[in-house]
């Protein structure tokens, strides 16, 4: 007898002995079959049976029910699926199952019976990302898909995360650098913006559920206001923790500021029926950075929005305010900015925007950093009788 022959009748025997060990489990007649739900979907009656407490399932019918195609090949005895474009094969006989290249070790090995491979149905459901629940009283096998009917708590998860960047947000191991007594979503609702947004969309490109409470995603932001475009695609772990979804990790993926096609004709108006007003803002804004350059704390701080400082005051968690940030940097460090080409881009009542090129250079214990030459957004607001910095974007386009 050949080695071909000889493996073929092997396999053949122990098909025979498998199926006279699992007759005896078999769905007793006077038993209602077992009935399989899906995402809310009634599928019909499960072909399974439950042995020493583990439910089995025809592998071919049961991934036919989730929408996948199945394979088998009788030479080798082996029968596969493409499971979201990664292959799962089990070769009847062995005592593993393999998935993306990976052998997963099974208890007991499969069982043919009526031509049908049947295999342990939360391995299956592993790796089809299913949860699994049985009711034996009603005889109900009932399977949710993870992330199933979660797609509006995380989009608006990610989208409130980017408007507020509130700590609420985040999952509890991850506040160590965040001051929890500071209303960050009651500051981003205080603060109501005079510059017209002109097209804002959050688009989630794509979402790996790891488990029904972790998953990854990748998120694009496009931010289109009337003096800056912006692009903002981030990476996002989640979990979902204390009933909610929340952001336990972020990764900046790119990040792309330009300015609108039409934003010499916005300076144009500006110019042109706020000569004076113009004048103005470009007067304080050189005031500021005379008095920084200077530093002259006194008249620096002055001329800083008053907003940013009680935004910072309340919300460092060593509770340093802004004064004590600026007298270390006036002690320790050698700042010069240069504001040059500037023009106003956008006027408001309480909110003004120049655009020009900014020239900085630090000098640190003799050692001096720059000087870098970049394009620049710089907001101001309007208080105390004048304008005041408030803070500055590159454009880096």
């Amino acid at each position: 007898m050949t080695t071909t022959m000889l493996r073929k009748l092997l396999f053949t025997m122990l098909a025979l002995c498998l199926i006279a060990a699992a007759v005896p489990v078999i769905v007793a007649a006077n038993e209602r079959p077992i009935q399989l739900i899906v995402n809310n979907e009634s599928k019909g009656e499960l072909d399974a049976y439950i042995q020493k407490g583990v439910m089995y399932v025809a592998f071919r019918p049961f991934l036919n029910a989730l929408g996948y195609t199945v394979q088998y090949n009788s030479a080798d005895k082996e029968v596969s699926s493409n499971i979201d474009g990664k292959e799962l094969m089990y070769v009847f006989g062995e005592d593993s199952i393999y998935f993306d290249d990976d052998a997963f070790y099974l208890p007991v090995t499969g069982t043919i019976l009526n031509g049908q491979v049947y295999l342990p149905i939360r391995q299956l459901s592993y790796f089809t990302k299913y949860n699994v629940d049985y009711d034996k009283q009603q005889r109900t096998v009932t399977m949710v898909k993870f992330g199933y009917g979660q797609e509006l708590a995380i989009r608006e998860l990610v989208t409130k995360y980017y408007l507020t960047n509130s700590p609420k947000l985040l999952t509890d191991d991850t506040l160590i650098y965040y001051n929890r007594n500071f209303d960050y979503e009651a500051d981003a609702a205080q603060y109501i913006s005079e510059i017209p947004t002109r097209n804002f969309i959050v688009k989630i490109d794509y979402i790996h559920y790891a488990s029904d409470h972790e998953a990854e995603l990748q998120v694009t932001y496009t931010d289109n206001d009337q003096v800056l475009n912006t692009t903002n695609v981030t990476w996002y772990s989640i979990r979902f923790e204390n009933g909610q979804w929340k952001i336990y990790r972020e990764v900046v993926v790119e990040l792309l500021h330009e300015l609108p096609p039409d934003i010499d004709e916005s300076a144009a108006v500006i110019l042109e029926q706020h000569n004076k007003e113009q004048a103005s803002v470009l007067s304080d804004i050189h005031t500021y950075y005379k008095a920084h350059n200077e530093e002259n704390i006194e008249l620096a701080l002055q001329y800083t929005s008053p907003s940013f400082i009680d935004h910072w005051n309340a919300f460092m968690i060593d509770h340093s305010t802004w004064r004590q940030s600026l007298e270390a940097h006036y002690t320790y460090a050698d700042e010069r900015v240069k504001l040059t080409d500037e023009r106003i881009v956008f006027l408001g009542e309480k909110e003004a925007v120049v655009h020009g090129m900014l020239e900085w250079s630090e000098t640190v214990e003799w050692e001096m950093e720059g000087p870098y030459v970049y394009e620049a957004l710089i907001y101001l607001d309007y208080a105390n009788g004048h304008w005041n910095y408030s803070w500055d974007m590159e454009i880096d386009n």
